[in-house]
């Protein structure tokens, strides 16, 4: 029922921001660390990032022809950690879906030096670096927990189910070919706020650590 309704709210997505001016779609590889400290507020050294990967949907808004734009989106994120210690394994594998808002600054433009290459290099095309921020609610569309064997639904559990959040930061790279078809690379940058805390004295916590590296293209840039 999760994959369902996370494959309808996703294409759903991607036919309304079909009219959007600058339309994008990325994928790319999710790093998470799972920074834990329990009740004592001590932390656990034996967790290991995991790679899992993203996909996310979106639209760009440039901001009175200005370098400044403004950058909504849909995302999927698997985040995971695994670790161990004497007598046992745990893993746990878990997937949000993210709403982003998020805004992007140009900080070079390499118009000139490319038009010299190509004729029809225009105002919007050639290579553009920038730097993106963004901040996001997530929710938890599945998750499991294993220990040794044993495998646990992480659904409804308080913890893991309720809306968390996001800071992100990172740098860009986006080449136009046209001024309708344009490719890009990023790195992404970020770490959540607090999933939870413990209901004794409020020292445990969860904060989920994330790098991610990501492709993707853009169509339809307004002219």
């Amino acid at each position: 029922m999760a994959k369902l309704l996370l494959s309808f709210t996703f294409f759903s997505c991607i036919a309304f921001l079909a009219s959007a001016q600058q339309l994008y779609f990325g994928f790319g590889n999710t790093n998470t660390i799972f920074n834990y400290k329990n009740s004592q507020g001590e932390r656990l050294d034996n967790l290991q990032a995991d790679n899992n990967y993203y996909l996310e949907a979106g639209y760009k808004i440039p901001v009175w022809q200005s370098k400044f734009k403004i950058s909504p989106s849909l995302q999927f994120n698997r985040y995971g950690a695994s670790g161990s210690s004497p007598g046992y394994f745990y893993q746990w594998d878990l997937s949000y879906l993210a709403l982003n808002a998020g805004v992007e600054y140009d900080i070079l433009h390499l118009t000139d030096f490319f038009s010299k290459g190509n004729g029809f290099v225009k105002d919007r095309q050639g290579l553009f670096v920038y730097l993106k921020g963004t901040f996001s609610g997530e929710l938890m569309i599945n998750g499991q927990q294993q220990i040794n064997e044993t495998l646990y639904d992480l659904s409804g559990v308080e913890q893991f189910d309720t809306p968390y959040f996001f800071a992100r930061g990172g740098l860009g790279i986006n080449y136009a070919f046209s001024e309708d078809i344009a490719v890009y690379a990023q790195y992404m940058g970020g770490m959540s706020l607090p999933i939870f805390s413990g209901n004794d004295d409020g020292n445990e916590q969860l904060r989920l650590i994330t790098h991610q590296v990501g492709f993707g293209f853009l169509i339809g840039f307004s002219r």
